[in-house]
């Protein structure tokens, strides 16, 4: 891809040494992986190599390049996956894990039900079975 020349002022603290020790402490994958292409950048790759090696778009690279200099690498590293809001907030699914512990439930529906009458959400059985991994 030809465009214009890459240009980015980088942090002096910001060496590859200090992203490399950021990447190996992060826990996200994908904060990994732009940390791996901020020092693929800052080492003088191009944003294509970075992307081609890291098997991301281009427009993605740009991104995070983007990002940095927007705020550094404290911006990089704040973008972060949000998910799916729960259908249950914390308070309810403690309120949950209180009655599981109680024992008043015999089986699995009659935790769907419970959910059902007291928090308003309807949950599938399977939907039920991972709660309560989560909850135990």
């Amino acid at each position: 891809m030809v465009g214009r020349k890459f240009i980015v002022e980088w942090d002096d603290k910001d060496t590859p040494e200090a992203l490399k020790a950021a990447y190996l402490a992060e826990e996200s994958p994908s904060v990994k992986t732009r940390l791996q292409g901020l020092s693929m950048l800052r080492r003088g790759m191009t944003l294509a190599e970075v992307a081609r090696s890291l098997d991301v778009n281009y427009r993605t690279v740009q991104r995070w390049i983007s990002w940095y200099r927007n705020g550094g690498l404290a911006e990089v590293l704040a973008h972060r996956k949000r998910g799916r809001k729960p259908y249950l907030d914390s308070d309810e699914v403690t309120l949950l894990g209180w009655e599981v512990e109680s024992g008043c439930f015999g089986m699995a529906k009659d935790v769907r039900d419970y959910i059902e009458t007291q928090c308003g959400v309807t949950y599938t059985m399977p939907g039920v079975y991972s709660l309560m991994r989560r909850v135990n």
